[in-house]
């Protein structure tokens, strides 16, 4: 081959060599100016999924006071009506009024008919059954220093299989307690009976800060104790399936859930 054709087969390498530099180049300054928009539809993706999420916990929060807020209404509901049922079997007892009107259940069983009961009385016992639960300004009692009992109360037992939850606070306690009441029917004393195990268990996982909590709360038989701890008293107060009002002990604040008795 001659030196001008081989001179001039190089010559066309380098300038193809030159148009590929040069459309790589042409390339990357097209990839560099697209660049803004990419981050920008990126900035704009994590804005919104931002703003997704914190409309789903605002929605998750306002849907839990609901649900507390329809627990503590329901509960003040039942209070009064029990505190008035009573409050008029009582004054019928002690003035041994025989002739009050009755009416009978399905089974034949008496009931006591409320038509004497006029208005102002209604009213009494309905101030009455609200001092009952001003003790806390949304309703729900935290025994600080009293040890709760259920009324009326259980036989006496030696041994409870139970769970228990137990936080730092009493807000933190009387929202558990709330949540449990929409599962149970509270008693004078304030114990939830027939109320969910399920349910507490998954609230003392979820909550409690015992140990505990690993196992849903679960603190298995508790024996009576010649010197009991305030949480020994409620377990063999507490009725079976009955969850106990918040109370308070050296530990913190406590609830308990009785799953056996014997």
């Amino acid at each position: 081959m001659s030196e001008a054709v081989a001179a001039k087969t190089w010559g066309e390498q380098v300038a193809a060599h030159k148009s590929a530099l040069l459309a790589l180049r042409a390339r990357l300054q097209n990839v560099k100016s697209q660049l803004p928009r990419a981050q920008a539809a990126l900035s704009d993706t994590a804005t919104c999924l931002s703003r997704a999420t914190a409309a789903v916990e605002e929605w998750s929060e306002s849907r839990s006071e609901a649900l507390m807020l329809s627990a503590r209404t329901l509960t003040s509901i039942q209070e009064q009506l029990a505190a008035a049922k009573e409050a008029l079997e009582a004054s019928a007892f002690e003035r041994g009024d025989k002739s009050m009107p009755m009416m009978r259940l399905s089974n034949g069983k008496p009931a006591v008919d409320f038509s004497p009961f006029t208005r102002a009385r209604w009213e009494a016992e309905r101030r009455k059954g609200e001092s009952m639960l001003a003790s806390e300004g949304d309703g729900v009692k935290v025994y600080l220093q009293d040890v709760p009992k259920p009324f009326p109360e259980e036989k006496a037992c030696s041994q409870v299989r139970g769970r228990h939850v137990l936080v730092n606070n009493a807000e933190k306690a009387k929202k558990i307690y709330l949540e449990m009441s929409v599962t149970g029917t509270a008693d004078r004393g304030g114990f939830l009976r027939h109320a969910s195990c399920a349910t507490f268990a998954s609230l003392a996982s979820e909550r409690s800060e015992c140990p505990s909590a690993r196992q849903g709360g679960d603190l298995g038989w508790i024996s009576k104790d010649p010197n009991p701890s305030k949480l020994n008293q409620v377990a063999l107060h507490c009725p079976r399936s009955a969850c106990s009002p918040p109370f308070k002990s050296g530990s913190g604040f406590h609830l308990f859930f009785c799953e056996e008795r014997r």
